[in-house]
């Protein structure tokens, strides 16, 4: 039953579960730890000052590792008192977030960051102050096709497949929509993605009043906002030039030094991967609207008459009653962007009459009939007295597929993350329709039941060898995400009462193989990477019999021989690696040398300074996990100068939950979650 549902205005530190994680982060990893101390704690900033709970003797400890300075509570605090933290630092110290690497295009690398602790206690600090200004700065434009529209509410959303998870379709929180995991604080207006955009009626509506539609972006727009532009945005460039110094204290103004305290006092660029990052782009967004709307009226052109201008982020959609205007648009659009240090990426720029129907629409069409038309639910599907026969063809798939990409000229990378989203569905689909069938036919006997059983194995195995053949081509995360859904939901499924061992064993190790090939393959072609953690991740959902063994690991995480025995930490090694591996290995004695090198590469770490994110992040979650012995933990804490014994005890016996889930991961559980999180 669903839970009373609360309207929550000023929420805290519940932000850390929305928009401070790029989504694009293994399933190990997650905020919810991060946000139970900071509640626990009570640690807010509150003026000049931090406050905090203390709990027990690791408190403070904790929050000097969280927050990046030593800072301990004033003499005579008693155990659960509350008080402004002393030491160094404070609350607008400049932060190093912990960054790493994603496939974006073939050839292409974008770099996300995850924010160090304090800078998201930084985050939940804004949202606190300026929600109100956040949305009034968002909903200027009657261009934008998401903006944030309100601050959003919860509810319970019950896993529809297993009944035991939360499911959501929607990739962010839609206005007028409630859930219990929180995608993003706002709800939001008016597309969470563009292909809904391209599928509304209020699309085809501008696709029949007008005769010609443009395309633009803008060039590398994350990477070229200047920080001081969100003052030029709310307050207006020119007033900004004039009166700097009567600013200070001002919403743009504290924005602005916020995103520079998330990445080291920079000013050029902002970091990518966090919906704070979004919104800032659309508080400048919004402005650049403006200024376009008013000098495209003073060239005599009217919105609603002579052109429709529509923008999802960083991408225009023009729509032109007169093709003959589109240089003076778009040159117009330009002009307005070099105000805030942007501009348009004349590469990507295409112009096209209307109605426009793009060869990835009608890829998209087509594999949705593919996929519906392979699925068949089998024989006797509507007579009461026998159990179904589940039967996919996966020739039929895979060939339909390549036959797609030839017909229509569509890039394989542009058409993966769709066609094994349609997988994905079509899995659940056979899944629900089995738990149903099986329900309806509780009396027709063992041997029946074991018949449907083996018929659903091959079909599920079906899929899967269309879900792999389909992300070999585009190794990407977002893709990965998906594969490894469709593997956690299998994996579920085979653990259902009544799937016998022999069934589940058949799946189990089809999976592995699959996984293994996938993995070995990105190993020749690239640097281990989030998506290596992502798939790692999914064999270490399977237990103890399918771990991959030392060498082979060591291997597809890029280790190296050392010359005097055991590996070398690897080049690119990061925490997101760091925490795959030792959830994969655990406390197995077969993975020494292994385990040793992950802690070398962890102490060596401790070298770099204490407001850097990545070590933060790494201390918290290694000082957590049980698989650590107790010598390398003190030798961490010594780093931070943390060296009384009572309070080392006291810190390395916690047992607390940062990141990682160390005891009890479970992998279906967080990419049912991972749903609310969906790229935008």
């Amino acid at each position: 039953m669903a839970k009373k549902k609360r309207n929550i205005r000023k929420r805290d530190p519940r932000v850390l579960l929305s928009d401070v994680l790029p989504y694009e982060l293994p399933p190990s990893f997650n905020n919810r730890g991060l946000y139970n101390f900071m509640n626990d704690v009570h640690l807010r900033i509150e003026g000049d000052d931090i406050r905090a709970r203390e709990l027990d003797a690791s408190t403070a400890a904790m929050l000097s590792i969280t927050l990046g300075w030593a800072v301990s509570f004033p003499a005579g605090t008693s155990t659960g008192g509350d008080a402004p933290l002393t030491g160094v630092g404070g609350p607008t110290i400049a932060t190093i977030p912990f960054q790493f690497n994603v496939r974006h295009r073939a050839n292409d690398y974008r770099t996300l960051t995850v924010p160090h602790p304090a800078a998201q206690l930084q985050i939940v600090d804004f949202y606190k102050k300026n929600a109100d200004l956040m949305l009034y700065y968002t909903n200027r434009s009657s261009y934008s096709l998401r903006h944030p529209a309100s601050i959003a509410r919860y509810s319970v959303v019950r896993d529809w497949l297993f009944e035991d998870n939360l499911r959501s379709s929607d990739s962010i929180e839609m206005h007028a929509q409630e859930y219990e995991w929180l995608r993003s604080y706002f709800t939001y207006q008016r597309y969470s993605n563009v292909y809904k955009f391209y599928d509304s009626p209020e699309y085809r509506k501008f696709e029949r009043k007008y005769g010609y539609l443009v395309k633009a972006d803008v060039a590398k727009c994350f990477d070229s906002i200047y920080t001081h532009s969100i003052a030029w945005a709310t307050h207006g460039h020119r007033l900004v030039k004039e009166n700097i110094r009567k600013l200070q204290g001002t919403f743009g103004d504290d924005f602005d030094k916020l995103m520079q305290r998330l990445n080291h006092n920079e000013t050029s660029g902002i970091t990518i991967g966090s919906e704070t990052s979004r919104i800032f782009a659309e508080i400048v967004l919004q402005a650049v609207d403006r200024d376009i709307h008013q000098k495209l009226a003073q060239d005599g052109l009217v919105q609603g008459a002579d052109y429709e201008i529509l923008r999802y982020v960083d991408d225009y959609f023009i729509f032109l009653a007169n093709p003959e205007k589109r240089m003076g648009v778009l040159e117009q659009i330009g002009r307005s962007l070099r105000i805030y240090k942007l501009h348009l990426n004349s590469a990507k720029e295409e112009g096209e009459y209307t109605p426009w129907l793009s060869p990835l629409t009608v890829a998209k069409e087509r594999t949705t009939r593919l996929v519906r038309k392979a699925l068949e639910l089998g024989r006797f599907e509507d007579d009461p007295d026998h159990l179904t026969s589940p039967y996919v063809r996966a020739e039929q798939l895979i060939v339909g597929y390549k036959s797609i990409l030839l017909d229509t000229g569509v890039s394989h990378l542009d058409l993966a993350n769709f066609a094994l989203a349609r997988a994905e569905r079509a899995t659940e689909k056979l899944i629900k329709s089995s738990r149903l069938s099986i329900a309806s036919h509780a009396d027709v006997g063992l041997e029946k039941q074991r018949s449907h059983v083996h018929a659903m194995v091959g079909a599920l195995i079906a899929l899967l060898d269309f879900v792999f053949f389909t992300y070999s081509g585009a190794p990407r995360m977002s893709p990965a995400v998906k594969v490894a859904r469709v593997v956690s939901t299998v994996l579920r499924f085979s653990r259902l009462s009544y799937v016998p061992m022999h069934e589940r064993e058949r799946l189990e190790l089809r999976i592995r193989e699959e996984l293994l090939t996938q993995l070995v393959r990105a190993r020749r072609n690239e640097s281990p990477s989030a998506v290596t953690a992502s798939l790692v991740d999914c064999l270490s959902d399977m237990g103890d019999h399918y771990r991959v063994p030392e060498t082979e690991l060591a291997d597809i995480f890029s280790f190296e021989e050392s010359p005097t025995g055991g590996f070398l930490p690897p080049r690119n090694m990061n925490a997101l690696l760091l925490f795959s591996i030792l959830l994969h290995i655990r406390d197995s004695p077969d993975y020494r040398e292994l385990r040793a090198s992950c802690f070398e590469w962890a102490i060596a770490l401790q070298s770099q300074p204490a407001n850097d994110g990545q070590r933060s992040i790494v201390t918290l979650n290694l000082l957590s996990c049980p698989f650590i012995d107790k010598a390398t933990k003190t030798t961490i804490l010594s780093a931070y100068k943390i060296v009384d014994p009572s309070i080392v005890r006291a810190v390395t016996s916690s047992g607390r939950e940062w990141n990682v889930n160390w005891e009890s991961f479970d992998l279906y559980a967080a990419l049912q979650q991972k749903r609310l999180y969906e790229v935008y």
